[in-house]
């Protein structure tokens, strides 16, 4: 025992990881209301009788298989039934749902997939941040064939001192990696702060010496009614003011970004940057800071106008006389507050002021400042980029617009009430500038966010069907991203449906999409897997597994069950060679070898497409015997199951190994003879496991390390490691 505990700690001293974990997640627990079931291809909902509302849960294996639920009975997966049937002790009602099958996007038009970095790539000295890790990710990344990456170049490090003095060090590093390994670049141009959002997990301020005039001179910033000032981002108010050491604010943004054009010129030139988008508001967005988590906003408020500082109250107040009523000259005061509902409120109720002559004058001026500000910045970026591709940014603000007013739209500088398209002028001057239009929230449903929260009359799909036309329209490209982080099969089909929109007689579909955000979570097994099987039909590849639902149901009776069909095997004759086989499966990714080997004395495979491979002869457990070889040359394995004897040797060669599970066995009546071979047997089958980033190893592994004193790899990329 004491042995053993030595070499448990000789192992977890090659791990050079910090976020070392001791478990890992083999099932997920599903929150859901009145038993309702997430299954892998999709909802499963489950409808008791007696209409109550008490949360129900189950523990659902990665491959479906349900462990445990408190739904009261007991819930089984069945391949062969049509629809699945819950019948809780007799006492409930039976409710049929037949599956509705995945439309196939095999042959449809390719879709750019790219994947947003971390946040924090760059550290606030201009360091590529971890750059051996990023290494590692871009390769998992770029063998399933991931186009592109989109990096954030924010203004706050890149001149964080002194105007017009620039360091781009961490962004020319970072720019060789991704070039290196044949990736293409969406760089943003954030003049905005990072922290205080949704999914900020890094602060990031504006340059510390626009701090400093913004002690002296606060109106610089957007403003709210309470007089509160929002440091995320610039005033457009300021566009044309010298008050920033003799700029005006777009001249700072221009100079900006004719300096990135220069240092950057081969990665222009190389065709590695494909896109430039230009940050026009906070979150990059060409909005209104109207929702800011740090004054207090919570969804779904509709948001506070933020026009108050100085600059744009001048604008409003010559904008009133020039229409002949100076006392429209003022923001409105009966609009509520952050968090108020618009029924709630003078101005957003039905009937309310917003739709007065005061309200549409004032709305009218609101969304012509945000509109005029992007059009004088994308003036710019075309001078700067000298005709390079550009595209702006607008957010998905989906709550209240099931309502007359779309108040959250309205405060966000979207006029966009039920009366008026308030998003056709955006892309008519998107159009103007010759820049492409990125939109969010394209993963989200209507029918989810009714169910999480009914009152905020929230219709995503509306909103992105309306933003996506009104761009199709004028014919400029149409871009988009996901809002929150997206796991789930139902978010990518989602997705998709918006890309490739399935009727559309002109055949439009989305220029490229990026994906939010590069994280551990996105790089476990099953979620990596389910994104590998987006990106393929986001590019117009063919998956194996569509239309094959799992449903639930209850047992069947004894009497109505019947014996499954056995599996069909393929048999190899004794002389048949396994790679002669394998190399006439060109686009072969998922392998499987199980059941009765123990004849077969080596096992060699090579394969440049496989990602996935289980070898389980757990049958030969009794055979007592080892095999003498395992090869495997799999340069683009992501998953790795190894269930068998210990073999006398190994040689393994996977380049992006994710995770891997090893389970051996060893002969123990001849193990005092041969004990020093188990040791370094077992060393070189680590040694071919040493790049996983996830790592399972039982106790016979163990077992087979005190047979010796073996030297251990390191696992340089190991962040989870589970000892069974």
């Amino acid at each position: 025992m004491a042995t053993t505990s030595y070499f448990s700690s000789l192992l977890l001293s090659s791990v050079t990881s910090s976020s070392l974990n001791s478990t890992h997640r083999k099932s997920v627990i599903s929150p859901v209301e009145c038993g309702s079931i997430s299954g892998q291809n999709g909802p499963i909902r489950l409808r008791t009788g007696s209409g109550s509302s008490t949360r129900r849960w189950a523990k659902v294996e990665d491959r479906g298989e349900i462990l445990e639920s408190n739904c009261g009975f007991p819930v089984d997966i069945n391949d062969d039934d049509e629809q699945f049937v819950v019948d809780s002790s007799k006492e409930e009602v039976v409710e049929t749902i037949p599956e509705i099958p995945e439309r196939d996007y095999a042959g449809t038009p390719y879709v750019p997939v790219y994947v947003m970095l971390p946040l924090n790539t760059i550290d606030m000295n201009c360091g590529l941040v971890d750059p051996q890790n990023l290494i590692e990710q871009l390769k998992i990344l770029k063998s399933i064939n991931v186009d592109g990456v989109m990096v954030d170049c924010w203004w706050g490090i890149v001149e964080a001192l002194a105007p017009q003095k620039y360091n781009w060090s961490g962004y020319k590093e970072l720019f060789q990696v991704v070039r290196d390994f044949g990736l293409k670049l969406q760089v943003v141009m954030s003049f905005h702060a990072c922290g205080g959002n949704v999914g900020d997990d890094v602060h990031i301020p504006l340059p510390h010496w626009i701090t400093e005039i913004g002690q002296s001179n606060p109106d610089i910033y957007f403003t709210d009614k309470e007089g509160r000032r929002n440091t995320e981002s610039l005033s457009w108010g300021i566009d044309k003011e010298r008050v920033l050491r003799g700029r005006t604010a777009v001249e700072v943004y221009y100079d900006y970004m004719r300096s990135f054009r220069a240092e950057f010129n081969e990665f222009f030139e190389g065709g590695t940057i494909s896109e430039i988008e230009v940050g026009l508001g906070p979150c990059g967005e060409l909005r209104y800071p109207s929702y800011p988590a740090n004054h207090g906003w919570k969804y779904p408020g509709i948001g506070e106008f933020q026009c108050y500082d100085k600059y744009l109250m001048k604008s409003l107040q010559k904008a009133a006389e020039v229409r002949g009523h100076v006392s429209w000259g003022r923001a409105p005061d009966n609009s509520g507050s952050y968090n108020s509902w618009p029924h709630k409120t003078g101005f957003f109720r039905d009937g309310g002021d917003y739709d007065s002559y005061y309200g549409r004058f004032f709305l009218n001026w609101y969304s012509k400042v945000l509109i005029d500000h992007g059009g004088r910045v994308l003036t710019l970026a075309n001078q700067a980029f000298e005709g390079f591709p550009i595209a702006a940014k607008l957010s998905g603000i989906h709550w209240w617009y099931k309502t007359a007013s779309h108040a959250a739209e309205l405060t966000a500088g979207f006029y966009n009430s039920s009366n008026r398209d308030g998003y056709a002028p955006i892309a008519a001057m998107l159009k103007q500038h010759e820049a492409a239009l990125n939109f969010t929230c394209v993963e989200l449903r209507t029918m989810d966010q009714h169910e999480s929260y009914p009152e905020a009359l929230a219709d995503p799909e509306a909103l992105v069907w309306q933003v996506l036309n009104a761009a199709w329209d004028v014919c400029i490209p149409v871009a988009s991203e996901n809002a929150l982080t997206c796991y789930d099969r139902e978010g990518y089909n989602k997705i998709l449906k918006n890309a490739k929109p399935h009727d559309d007689p002109d055949g439009k579909h989305l220029s490229a999409f990026t994906y939010l955000r590069l994280n551990p979570a996105l790089m476990e097994e099953y979620n990596f897997m389910e994104f590998e099987r987006f990106v393929k039909r986001m590019h117009g590849e063919s998956v194996p597994d569509l239309n094959c639902p799992r449903e639930i149901s209850l047992p069947e009776s004894q009497e109505d069950s019947q014996e499954p069909e056995p599996e069909p095997e393929i048999k190899l004759e004794e002389n048949c060679s396994l790679n002669r086989l394998i190399s006439g499966c060109p686009k072969l990714e998922d392998m499987v070898l199980e059941g009765s080997w123990e004849d077969v004395e080596a096992i060699n495979i090579s394969s440049p497409t496989v990602r996935s491979l289980t070898l389980n002869f757990e049958e030969v457990f009794m055979s007592g015997k080892h095999r003498t070889n395992v090869v495997l040359d799999l340069l683009n394995l992501l998953h790795f199951n190894y269930v068998d004897y210990l073999a006398i040797h190994y040689s393994m060669n996977f380049n992006y190994l994710v995770d891997a599970r090893i389970d051996i066995v060893l002969d123990l009546e001849n193990l005092m003879q041969i004990s020093e071979v188990f040791s370094d047997s077992m060393v070189e089958l680590l040694h071919g496991v040493s790049s996983a980033k996830h790592l399972y190893l039982s106790g016979k592994c163990m077992e087979a390390l005190n047979c010796g004193q073996p030297k251990l790899p390191t696992f340089n990329n190991l962040s989870c490691l589970n000892l069974v």
